[in-house]
């Protein structure tokens, strides 16, 4: 049998992808839809090695990968706490953008489809208003990307937002602090490159997600997570398209997966694609 699943990572304000499987299942995400400067399809290869088997579930899972992948222009990776990500200087913009709570999650999409490198909805505050935070690097017109998002989703006035800049390395010790181990479910974890593994008898995936979609917290990555763990039995052909972090691609190998192939336009997502797999080897 040979499983194939598409994981586009974005929304329909671009390029309308979605994550699927031969059997049907529709699961949205981000990332994906950013604009591309070229249209060539980088990927990276996972085939299984048989030197490491583990128990997991009543199945057992092959885990190693050899890595094969054509060369792709460096992008930058979450240093380890050890290293303190000092050499990590640039700047980028964080944008607080204030809008109606009803359409801040079509916003947030569509602001990820026009040059924003993440966002986060902020629903902390009462009434009808929330602030979108958005991540854009310093040679976006931010303007220009805020109105095309705010058109695209069919409000008439482009709404009030904030602009500061701020210093890479502050951002990537940010997020090291809150990308946590996650427990998917039992017996499998997804743990970040510069924590200790809970639980050295589970079925580790450790990451080091860069600046690529895929930790394992967001909802879709979970849902497909489960998905995969449950239709793959052993020996299958699997193919993740739209990679981002490589997650998927390497879950399927630990679950059983003979082949695993992961493919992506995005050039930080192929840097951390590949050092994932590196990591997971």
């Amino acid at each position: 049998m040979s499983t194939i699943m598409y994981s586009f990572r974005s929304h329909f304000f671009k390029h309308l992808s979605s994550t699927t499987t031969l059997c049907a299942s529709f699961f949205s995400g981000r990332r994906m839809c950013r604009p591309q400067t070229h249209s060539w399809f980088t990927s990276f290869t996972y085939t299984p090695t048989p030197h490491i088997t583990r128990k997991h579930q009543g199945r057992f899972i092959t885990t190693g990968a050899e890595l094969s992948t054509p060369s792709s222009s460096s992008a930058p990776l979450l240093p380890s706490k050890a290293s303190g990500g000092d050499s990590l200087t640039s700047s980028y913009l964080s944008v607080s953008i204030r809008c109606v709570k009803d359409v801040s999650d079509m916003l947030s999409e569509a602001l990820l489809c026009y040059g924003a490198s993440s966002t986060t909805v902020d629903e902390s505050e009462d009434g009808n208003e929330v602030c979108v935070e958005s991540i854009f690097s310093v040679s976006h017109d931010v303007k220009q990307c805020i109105s095309l998002a705010s058109n695209s989703i069919g409000l008439e006035n482009i709404p009030s937002y904030q602009v500061v800049v701020h210093n890479q390395s502050d951002w990537i010790r940010a997020v090291q602090d809150s990308f946590q181990p996650v427990k998917v479910m039992e017996g499998l974890w997804i743990v970040p490159e510069w924590v200790s593994v809970p639980d050295p008898r589970a079925t580790n995936i450790i990451l080091n997600p860069g600046l690529a979609f895929g930790t394992g917290e967001h909802s879709t990555t979970k849902l497909c997570l489960f998905l995969l763990h449950d239709i793959i039995k052993g020996g299958e052909t699997f193919l993740d398209f739209g990679t981002g972090s490589g997650i998927l691609a390497i879950a399927a190998i630990k679950f059983g997966a003979a082949l695993s192939v992961g493919f992506d336009t995005d050039a930080e997502a192929i840097t951390a694609a590949q050092h994932n797999a590196s990591l997971n080897g």
